[in-house]
């Protein structure tokens, strides 16, 4: 759901000011996340083919497309014998549309297409009662008069096994506009009580009808991804769980029309199928979930978690509605700040059908980043949304993958490379030369992430994207466009958590490319000057001198001996924190400073004693009113201002239980805590009751450990917080040495968010 929160203010000042939050809310089960992705896939042909019932006759409105990369199946086939293949193959007369899906192009099926197709599914005279049952529910559920007559399947019985009383031929009718599919695959469960006949026999009832705009191939294939994520979900359950779990598609149904119809939701029709299967695992690990608190209340004296008043305690739909306005509002981060008020510092609630605990409590969060550190990780759902962009590095990868994406980001945050100013001061004069004159208004977010993207290029890449430049060239503004766009994307699929297959964007993937496809010829570029001065060096010694001198993060890359792929993912990992996180603070502090003038003065003061000239590493530190400064910037607005934790092993946060919230709760493997530093930040019992006031002067006797956190804590600490804060301080010490005033363009405007996501 959640990944680490980025802040961008959203502002117009003097320098009118934008700043975007970046984050992830989606709080969703990492369990289900591999199904949830398996399931957008259908066509609109297929859309057409399988269409449920309309609006009027079924409770599954929906309509739409989606798109994503098939599964492969999982399903063990049942078998049968060459003998029986031949007389099934002999006794059909199914006909199926033609190569290329025309109705047209009919032709009968082949035997060795046919033997192909039955050699995986149930042989009929073991199961004949299977297809009696079948046929007298579509019987009963639609009459004849209804169905199709152009798709007949006939399998006439054996004499000996002759009931009069039932018909054996079944006329398949147009699910798309006769049949409320779920309904029947519902009953069919409960009266075979075996799941995986039901699916299997599924499989072959679609096979055996003809579809209008698709091959039976086609039509395997869908199924073939519905089944191995249906299995995934439910695979260590009884066969009795699972049909229960099949039952309740009946209960569900009704409410899942309802959701969609409101959000106004365009899904393929069988993803209604999906979200039902969905549901039912949310029950299922809910029940499970309950389970496991009760057994480790008494081993480990966990107390009961508070929960949030809900209207819907099985998807808690509104608290969905809740929040997505708020996001809309861009009141997200208030919103559930509110929240927290209303129902305390720890709490559960459902969140489109997973069970989530948020927290703003400073002991649950040193429990999660510092003390139970190896309980808890990042999770699978951040890593599959955010691969296509930046593959696998330290924004979104756990465990041995992490340990080895830190150490090789580590030495580029070292002391030296932080105290290499004169970098940045190529950036910051041609950011001035840039700037409007004298009372001319400027927006200046957008100034501040092309400030930092360049710079970040130039101490990554060797070489600086140039965006701020006016005459900059197209491949790097296109390369800032789709970084964005790229960026954009990921956060939306992470608020969608398991919905993710819902967010589609055509031209994500085509800037996704370019991100990838521009890092890789600058990624080449770099290999093969390295590889040219070697060869053509003689003194060593010298190379060796100038490389130690002319540290880049990419030449250390290459030195490693790192895959260029590698190489390319940790540098659009460490690009994406080394921008936004710093232009984010530079963004607060930016709205702070337009609207406060007595800081203004204060800063001018401390800064006059350089005389005008370009500070130094010692001299920032020594600016003990410029870094309280920054401090309170951070408090109200931190650049990490939600992030979030799967836990990994069964553990215990030691406050949220019981009636007063002081004792321990359990946390299940699996479980999603989110934790809001946002409001952490403003609570009036840690910070007083002007918390929500900007106050530098707080900072003189404030010695906050736990309670201020706004570059995470503990292992997955920002590596880059000092040189995000050096280059803050760097870029406002210049701006304020360059402008004689600077005032906010409307006083009145409030601070607003954007979220996006960062990293950790």
């Amino acid at each position: 759901m959640y990944a680490d929160c980025q802040n961008d203010a959203f502002h117009r000042d003097s320098f009118e000011l934008e700043s975007s939050w970046s984050d992830t809310l989606s709080p969703l089960n990492e369990q289900t996340s591999t199904m949830t992705g398996e399931f957008a896939f259908l066509s609109e042909e297929l859309d057409a083919s399988f269409a449920m019932p309309n609006a009027e006759t079924t409770a599954f409105p929906f309509s739409c497309t989606m798109t994503a990369t098939p599964a492969p199946s999982v399903n063990q086939p049942f078998t049968t014998s060459d003998k029986r293949q031949s007389e099934l193959a002999a006794n059909s007369n199914t006909k199926l549309g033609g190569p290329d899906g025309d109705p047209s192009a009919d032709s009968e099926i082949s035997d060795e297409e046919l033997d192909s197709i039955l050699a995986r599914q149930i042989p009929f005279d073991q199961h004949l009662d299977l297809v009696m049952t079948l046929s007298t529910l579509i019987d009963t559920a639609f009459p004849a008069s209804e169905q199709r007559q152009d798709t007949h399947y006939n399998r006439e019985r054996p004499a000996s096994q002759s009931r009069a009383a039932t018909p054996i031929s079944a006329s398949f009718p147009d699910l798309g506009k006769q049949a409320d599919f779920l309904l029947l695959l519902s009953n069919f469960a409960q009266i075979l009580h075996n799941f995986e006949i039901c699916f299997r026999f599924l499989r072959l009832f679609v096979k055996r009808r003809r579809a209008s705009n698709q091959t039976v191939d086609d039509i395997l294939a869908c199924l073939d991804r519905i089944l191995p994520s249906v299995h995934m979900g439910m695979v260590s359950l009884s066969t009795t769980t699972k049909l229960r779990t099949m039952i309740i598609l009946d209960f569900v149904k009704t409410l899942l029309a309802e959701l969609c119809n409101k959000m106004q939701l365009c899904v393929s029709r069988f993803s209604a199928l999906q979200a039902a299967l969905y549901v039912c695992n949310t029950v299922v690990n809910y029940a499970i979930f309950c389970y496991k608190f009760r057994k480790a209340q008494a081993l480990y004296g966990c107390q009961p978690l508070r929960r949030a008043p809900t209207k819907d305690p099985i998807l808690g739909l509104d608290h969905f509605v809740r929040l997505a306005k708020a996001a809309g509002s861009r009141r997200y981060l208030e919103t559930l700040q509110q929240w927290f008020r209303e129902v305390g510092s720890t709490f559960g609630a459902n969140w489109m059908g997973d069970f989530v605990i948020f927290t703003n409590e400073p002991q649950n969060v040193q429990a999660l980043l510092v003390t139970k550190f190896a309980d808890f990780e990042l999770g699978q759902r951040r890593r599959d949304n955010s691969r296509q962009l930046l593959g696998v590095g330290i924004f979104n990868a756990d465990g041995a993958d992490w340990e080895h994406s830190r150490a090789l980001v580590r030495p580029n945050f070292t002391r030296k490379q932080v105290a290499d100013l004169a970098m940045l001061e190529k950036h910051v004069k041609i950011l001035l030369a840039g700037l409007p004159g004298k009372g001319e208004r400027v927006e200046m977010q957008e100034w501040f992430f092309r400030f930092t993207l360049d710079a970040g290029t130039d101490m990554l890449f060797d070489q600086s994207s140039n965006v701020l430049l006016p005459n900059a060239i197209e491949t790097a503004r296109r390369f800032a466009w789709a970084f964005d766009k790229g960026i954009d994307g990921i956060s939306q699929k992470l608020q969608m958590g398991a919905f993710a297959w819902l967010v589609y964007d055509s031209k994500y993937s085509e800037a996704c490319k370019y991100v990838q496809d521009y890092a890789d010829r600058i990624v080449e570029a770099a290999i093969e000057r390295r590889r040219t001065r070697n060869s053509h060096s003689e003194d060593k010694q010298e190379v060796e001198k100038e490389t130690e001198e002319r540290y880049t993060f990419l030449n250390a890359l290459i030195d490693e001996g790192t895959s260029p792929r590698e190489i390319r993912n940790h540098l659009l990992n460490t690009l994406l924190a080394a921008r936004d996180t710093t232009a984010c603070l530079m963004s607060g502090a930016m709205f702070e400073l337009a609207r406060n003038p007595s800081c203004q003065d204060k800063l001018r003061a401390e800064i006059g004693r350089l005389n005008g000239g370009l500070p130094v590493l010692e001299d920032i530190k020594d600016m003990r009113y410029l870094n309280m400064f920054l401090k309170e910037v951070l408090r109200l607005y931190p650049p990490i201002p939600l992030n979030s934790r799967f836990a990994k092993n069964d553990s215990v946060l030691p406050r949220g239980g019981g009636k007063d919230g002081m004792g321990p709760i359990f946390i299940p493997k699996g479980q999603l805590v989110v934790y809001q530093v946002y409001s952490m930040h403003r609570r009036e019992d840690i910070w007083g009751p002007d918390a929500h006031l900007f106050r530098p002067e707080r900072w003189e006797i404030m010695r906050p450990r736990f309670e201020y956190l706004p570059f995470n804590a503990g292992p997955r600490i920002c590596i880059g917080q000092q040189f995000a804060l050096t280059e803050t301080s760097y870029v406002l010490i210049r701006l304020l040495q360059s402008f004689s005033e600077i005032k906010a363009a409307n006083p009145g405007e409030v601070w607003t968010e954007n979220l996006t996501i960062t990293c950790s």
